[in-house]
């Protein structure tokens, strides 16, 4: 998942309830970034890997419960 974050103008005045709206967008999207010396935990049927090949291809990387990697066209 990549949402880019789009900030619109700001406001001419300050307003609080914005404000809030914004602070707990921020947070959220914040829980859901990848943080760079911290363990990447995917799990689920909704993360996967996908590899681009030099040549543009792309390839999911899955793990079986051995522990073994392959790859599938994606």
């Amino acid at each position: 998942m990549s949402e880019s974050i789009k900030l619109g103008p700001a406001p001419d005045a300050y307003d609080r309830r914005a404000e809030q709206e914004f602070r707990t967008e921020m947070d959220r999207r914040d829980l859901m970034a990848h943080k760079r010396g911290r363990h990447l935990d995917l799990g689920g049927a909704d993360f996967a890997i996908i590899l681009y090949a030099p040549d543009g291809t792309r390839w999911k990387l899955s793990v079986d419960n051995s522990g073994n990697l392959t790859t599938a066209a994606a």
